[in-house]
């Protein structure tokens, strides 16, 4: 028996050994217990072989009983684990979209960045539903980033907010002043390290202050899951 600390995870196993004096051959039972939540991961033997069940949260990885020794003519007497993919453990969960065109924005007025392009999406974090909104997959801390450039015009301020399942919660928000040399545009940046819950969702809302409508020539934003 014996515990394993890996980044949070602790892994409990104990082993034993049974020997079958009929098929004159040894068997292990394992039982073990993966994460702090105990789900549990059972090796166990009914006399007719070792094989593998593991219960991560409410998957399942049952066994391959297709996979058989043609040494043991009673029952299969290897299994192997079938493979599942779980979304957080050791994936990559990100995604980045941006526009194909560039948005107009109104003066002096809170503008929901839409977006119809996707750079990547590992996990329908961008649908065509709802195409303003990055939806948390998983729960977690995720980085959320976006990126604006604007039509080059020397009046008023520029900005950027992150809010929070589209209401009033706002997240993070970047305002500057527009570049000085109108045909460079203005550059904006702002990002955040923020706890979400899955099914939640974040959306980019610009605002410039120029005196009439002004294009956001390119838009991008990004969110991705940290360990």
């Amino acid at each position: 028996s014996y515990v394993v600390p890996m980044s949070g995870l602790v892994v409990f196993k104990a082993k034993t050994d049974k020997f079958d004096a009929q098929r004159g051959r040894k068997f292990a039972q394992i039982r073990a217990v993966l994460g702090s939540d105990a789900s549990p991961v059972q090796l166990c033997s009914l006399g007719q072989g070792t094989w593998l069940d593991v219960t991560v949260g409410s998957t399942t990885l049952t066994c391959d009983f297709s996979a058989t020794d043609p040494k043991v003519s009673v029952a299969p007497g290897r299994r192997r684990l079938v493979a599942v993919p779980f979304a957080g453990q050791g994936t990559d969960i990100s995604a980045r979209v941006d526009t194909s065109t560039p948005l107009s924005v109104p003066d002096a007025t809170n503008f929901t960045a839409t977006f119809d392009s996707e750079r990547w999406d590992t996990d329908n974090i961008h649908d065509g539903i709802n195409p303003s909104r990055l939806t948390v997959p998983v729960t977690g801390k995720y980085l959320i980033y976006a990126w604006v450039v604007w039509a080059g015009d020397p009046n008023g301020t520029r900005s950027a907010e992150i809010f929070l399942d589209g209401g009033g919660t706002e997240i993070a928000s970047e305002s500057v002043p527009a570049a000085t040399t109108p045909s460079t545009g203005t550059h904006l940046n702002v990002s955040t390290h923020y706890a979400l819950a899955a099914g939640e969702f974040v959306t980019l809302v610009l605002g410039q202050h120029s005196g009439a409508a002004l294009n956001a020539a390119q838009v991008e934003f990004g969110m991705v899951k940290l360990p």
